[in-house]
């Protein structure tokens, strides 16, 4: 089976999220306590929704799916980090994750209604 490019984005960017997630990182303290890692969450899955809606555009309900595999994602990659020594599982980060989704797709409808 060939994955088309923009699936292949989607899967590299994906990886780049989790690798990210989980790398020990010492600086995370002081960004969480200035709430600059969620803003963070907030662009990864805004951007994460944008090359998602633009690999299902042509589908059935592609917002809704869109949102389904960001927040699924986003789900994930958080258990990964409960599983992580080093990193934590924040629900706040789920809430920023599905904000910067939200955010991505409304973009993207407006912008598509627009045209």
């Amino acid at each position: 089976m060939k994955l088309s490019q923009e699936w292949k984005k989607v899967f590299l960017y994906s990886v780049l999220i989790l690798v990210i997630s989980v790398l020990p990182v010492k600086e995370i303290k002081i960004l969480e306590k200035s709430g600059a890692d969620k803003l963070i969450h907030f662009c990864l899955y805004l951007i994460l929704a944008l090359i998602v809606i633009h690999s299902l555009i042509k589908s059935f309900h592609p917002y809704i799916y869109s949102f389904l595999y960001c927040l699924c994602w986003g789900t994930f990659v958080e258990a990964v980090q409960y599983l992580v020594p080093y990193r934590t599982f924040e629900v706040r980060d789920l809430f920023f994750n599905s904000l910067g989704s939200i955010v991505g797709l409304s973009f993207s409808y407006k912008f598509r209604r627009q045209r």
